[in-house]
């Protein structure tokens, strides 16, 4: 498993103002209350929760949906987050989304636990925004074709080849490293150069349910038999994989 350094209470703290007490709550995350009320946990860089005097609680995953980081969204925020396919959903089958808005309902009798209430906008799924980036990926998906069609290969983007071992256990077992860290910049980097690799390809797939056997007889079809319909069904694993990772908040089916 990759390890992260451990930050001190100070450097979690440094460059906030008006900061009344604070303490350590785990791991590189930080509890503290502001002048007026507002209590905040932040995990590295990012306050991943931030409960306002009025009960509004600001979710925010700064762009990282790392295991750590939706456990403490969970832990601290009183919200049961369940993902799918990569992608992370609230309590009511809706969408997360950093700077979603919710407010935690009191407990009523017969219940036994409290519940979510979502109080922001729903994040929509075809701002322009989206439709670019949708685009983007789908001028990307193209590049790939019988000859440019890459193995797996030592040299590949390492965000996209390596993999966690078996030591952080089942949540980042066998998952990239571009999953692990929640950095997915190496894939915009990918869409901007055209770069096309073999690990990132295989991940797809394998997200997409395909088992090595499967992919090897793809990667076969397509590159020698010139199989067109094989060929359409890695793009649309790459183009799921990409959509999951560079539009959160959106479904991708």
């Amino acid at each position: 498993m990759f390890g992260e350094a451990q930050l001190t209470k100070v450097q979690l703290l440094d460059g906030i103002e008006g900061v009344t007490r604070s303490k350590k709550a785990a791991r590189n995350t930080v509890q503290y209350w502001l002048v007026d009320g507002t209590e905040c946990i932040k995990y590295h860089d990012t306050v991943v929760v931030m409960k306002a005097p009025d009960g509004v609680i600001t979710l925010n995953s700064g762009g990282f949906r790392t295991v750590t980081t939706k456990d403490r969204i969970e832990e601290y925020g009183h919200v049961s987050i369940t993902q799918r396919n990569g992608i992370w959903y609230m309590p009511d089958g809706s969408e997360f989304y950093d700077g979603i808005q919710v407010v935690i309902e009191p407990v009523k009798e017969g219940e036994y636990r409290r519940r979510c209430k979502i109080i922001s906008d729903v994040k929509e799924a075809d701002d322009s925004k989206v439709k670019k980036m949708k685009a983007r990926i789908k001028k990307y998906c193209n590049i790939i074709t019988p000859k440019k069609l890459p193995y797996p290969d030592n040299g590949d983007c390492w965000f996209c080849l390596m993999k966690g071992d078996k030591s952080g256990g089942p949540k980042t077992a066998g998952k990239p490293l571009g999953d692990i860290t929640g950095n997915h910049s190496h894939l915009l980097s990918h869409l901007k150069e055209g770069y096309v690799n073999g690990s990132l390809i295989v991940n797809a797939m394998h997200e997409s349910g395909y088992s090595d056997d499967q992919i090897g007889i793809f990667y076969h079809a397509v590159k020698i038999a010139n199989n067109r319909g094989m060929l359409d069904s890695i793009r649309r694993a790459v183009a799921k994989y990409l959509q999951r990772r560079l539009i959160p908040g959106i479904a991708v089916k």
